[in-house]
């Protein structure tokens, strides 16, 4: 079975949602005729009504979204996940750089999220749906500290500086920075800064309550381990007691069980006690999430010598001084 025959077979059977599917789509198909052509036999060929009806669904959201066409595909072809070079470090990093700096250049209205087909509505929604979690989960509150690793363009910092006391974006694209920055400039309460993709050795012992990552932890794995060993080390570090660390989608090697293992080994490793291993709580977005938790009563663990203090972030927004 092709790639493109998976994805719509996962589609028909209700395992995707549709924006996902559909952006999946764009991408794998020759070109727009034949995305049309496989839908339309699809709807023909469904066995049940109920896959019928996702097939109709799917093909109704592409003909209202065909003009994202290509801008996905330049967004993916920026990208090219499947052809970037795994475990050089510091290299790795600065290609990802690269490549985030020419999307938010040339495809900012989908690169940060394939799924969203262009749509800010859209987007929000799903953005929404991630930060409700959060909040159900107990994760931000007017007293939080909020660090999101790989935040692009802003769009999680907007939506938590109602909900926070700050928050701070972290990235290693100027480009993507910029037009966060931008974005959220009328935020007092949000900062940001840029990283090396390699570790976070800028954040201070116990200076957040929750460290977030968002589709942005697989680029650390395509790092190599010494960046991701680096990544847990410094977000624990950086959690105040009781914080937490959240990860929605820890790789993009398609093992489940394997992402579920290394998430619980490292954060025993780190002494934070597992909450979540691959659980799927959205509806809009197929994102896998995994949670741990710094104890209440544990401290976090003793900064490394190496850290300059004068590089560290303290948690505090540009405008506290």
């Amino acid at each position: 079975m092709s790639r493109f025959d998976a994805i719509l077979d996962a589609a028909r059977r209700g395992e995707t949602p549709p924006r996902v599917a559909l952006a999946h789509l764009m991408v794998e198909a020759p070109d727009a005729e034949s995305l049309d052509a496989a839908l339309a036999d699809a709807a023909a060929g469904a066995a049940t009504r109920a896959e019928r009806g996702r097939i109709l669904t799917l093909q109704a959201l592409w003909r209202a979204n065909a003009g994202a066409w290509d801008a996905v595909r330049r967004a993916f072809g920026l990208a090219l996940h499947d052809h970037q070079p795994e475990g050089r470090g510091p290299e790795t990093a600065a290609a990802w750089a690269r490549v985030y700096d020419a999307i938010a250049r040339e495809a900012p209205e989908v690169g940060v999220a394939l799924h969203s087909l262009g749509d800010e509505a859209a987007l929000a929604e799903a953005t929404g749906e991630v930060v409700a979690d959060l909040v159900a989960r107990g994760l931000v509150g007017e007293t939080a500290r909020v660090v999101e690793v790989g935040c692009g363009a802003g769009r999680f910092e907007e939506a938590l500086a109602p909900l926070c006391a700050r928050v701070t974006g972290l990235d290693v694209s100027e480009g993507m920075l910029a037009r966060a920055r931008a974005r959220c400039a009328h935020l007092p309460n949000v900062a940001f800064a840029p990283t090396s993709g390699v570790a976070l050795d800028a954040l201070a012992p116990e200076s957040a309550d929750l460290v977030l990552f968002v589709d942005s932890f697989p680029y650390v794995v395509l790092a190599g381990a010494d960046a991701v060993t680096a990544h847990w080390r410094d977000a624990a570090r950086a959690l105040a007691p009781g914080g937490a660390l959240v990860v929605a989608n820890y790789s993009y090697r398609g093992d489940a069980e394997a992402d579920a293992v290394e998430f619980a080994r490292r954060a025993e490793g780190e002494g934070l006690v597992v909450a979540r291993l691959g659980a799927r709580p959205y509806s809009l977005w197929d994102g896998a999430v995994y949670e741990a938790r710094r104890l209440p009563s544990l401290p976090a663990p003793r900064p490394h010598e190496h850290v300059p203090r004068r590089t560290r972030f303290t948690g505090r927004s540009r405008h506290e001084g």
